[in-house]
C-alpha cells in the first residue's frame, strides 16, 4: 500500500492520503477516501463548532430577555409594594386617630370614607389610591382579619356616637385593631422584602449572563479575525499549484473564462514540457517533480511579471 495523492473538493488542492491513514480507514471499516484536505476538514469541525456556539448565544439571550422581563416586573412590584405598606401604616394610625376624635365626641365621617378607600384598594387593588394587591397568602390573611376588625370596630363607633364609648368596648376593640394591623404591615415588610432578595437574585444572574454573553461575543470576533485569515490561505491554496508555486488550473481557467473583461488584445501561449513521462519511468517521480519545478522557474523569470504564468496541469504551462 502505497501513499495516495488526493485532490480536496472544496479548495481543490492536492493532498497526501498517507499509507498509515489508509489502513487506519480499513481499520476502521471506512470504505471512501477523504473528499477534503486536512485544513479543509478542520475548517468543517471550527463551522459546526461556530454553529453550537451560535445556539448557545441564541439561548443566553433568550435567558437574558426572560431574566430583564422579570426583573422590571419585580420592580414594578417592589414599587407596589412600597405603596401597599405606606398605606398599611397610615390605616394602622388614622383608625387611632378615628377612635380618640369619637371618644371625644368629635365625629369624622370623612375620615372613615378616607379609611374604606384605602381598605378597598388593599383588598381588591386599584381604586381611588392605585393600591396593587399582595400576592402573599400570609399578608391576605391578616388583611382579612383587619378588615372584619375594622368593620366591626365602624359598628362599635355606630353605638359610641349613641351611648358614648363609656357604654362600649371601643378602647379594646381599637388596641386589638392596633395590633392587627401592626401585623399586617409587618406581613406586607416581609413579602416586600422576598421580593427585594429575588430582585437581587435576578440582578446577580443578569450580570453573570452578560458576563457570558461579552465573552462569547469576543470569543466570536477573535475566530472571526483568525477564520477570515484561514480563508485568505485557503483561497490561496486553491488557486496555487503546491508544486510549482504558480497559480494552478482553477486559477487559468478562471481567468480564461473572464477573457470578456480584458481591456486589451490578449494572446495564449501553451508550453508543453516533452518527455515527462520518461524521466518520471527513467529516473523516477522526484526527479520529474525537480523538472516540473525547474521549468516553472525558468519560464516565470523570463517572462516579465505583469504577464500572467500558470501551470494548466501535468506538463503543460
Amino acid at each position: 500500500m502505497a501513499d495516495k495523492t488526493l485532490t480536496c473538493k472544496d479548495c481543490g488542492a492536492e493532498f497526501v492520503f498517507t499509507e498509515g491513514e489508509q489502513a487506519f480507514y480499513a481499520e476502521k471499516g471506512f470504505t471512501n477516501e477523504p473528499q477534503r484536505c486536512p485544513a479543509c476538514r478542520k475548517a468543517r469541525k471550527e463551522q459546526r463548532r461556530n454553529l453550537g456556539e451560535k445556539i448557545a448565544q441564541g439561548i443566553l439571550l433568550i435567558v437574558l430577555i426572560t431574566l430583564t422581563i422579570f426583573m422590571m416586573s419585580d420592580v414594578k412590584k417592589i414599587q407596589g409594594n412600597a405603596r401597599v405598606i405606606n398605606y398599611a401604616g397610615i390605616i394602622r394610625g388614622a383608625t387611632q386617630r378615628e377612635i380618640k376624635l369619637e371618644i371625644s365626641g368629635n365625629e369624622n365621617d370623612v375620615l372613615i370614607k378616607y379609611l374604606d378607600d384605602i381598605f378597598y384598594g388593599l383588598t381588591n387593588g386599584g381604586g381611588k389610591y392605585q393600591l396593587t394587591t399582595l400576592n402573599d397568602q400570609h399578608y391576605q390573611k391578616k388583611l382579612t382579619e383587619l378588615h372584619t376588625s375594622w368593620l366591626s370596630l365602624k359598628d362599635e363607633i355606630s353605638l359610641v356616637r349613641e351611648k358614648g364609648y363609656q357604654q362600649t368596648n371601643i378602647i379594646k376593640m381599637s388596641e386589638e385593631y392596633f395590633y392587627l394591623a401592626d401585623e399586617t404591615v409587618t406581613a406586607a415588610e416581609d413579602y416586600s422584602q422576598k421580593c427585594a432578595t429575588r430582585l437581587d437574585q435576578i440582578e446577580k444572574a443578569l450580570i453573570f449572563v452578560i458576563a457570558l454573553v461579552i465573552l462569547m461575543m469576543i470569543k466570536e470576533s477573535v475566530s472571526a479575525v483568525v477564520l477570515m485569515k484561514k480563508n485568505r490561505e485557503l483561497n490561496k491554496k486553491a488557486y496555487i499549484d503546491l508544486h510549482t508555486g504558480l497559480p494552478n488550473r482553477s486559477r487559468v481557467e478562471e481567468l480564461i473564462a473572464h477573457y470578456d473583461h480584458f481591456d486589451e488584445p490578449t494572446a495564449i501561449i501553451v508550453f508543453d514540457l516533452n518527455d515527462l513521462k520518461v524521466v518520471n519511468d527513467s529516473l523516477g517521480h522526484l526527479a520529474g517533480d525537480t523538472l516540473i519545478m525547474n521549468f516553472a522557474h525558468i519560464i516565470r523569470t523570463s517572462i516579465p511579471e505583469k504577464y500572467f504564468v500558470g501551470r494548466y496541469g501535468g506538463d503543460e504551462y
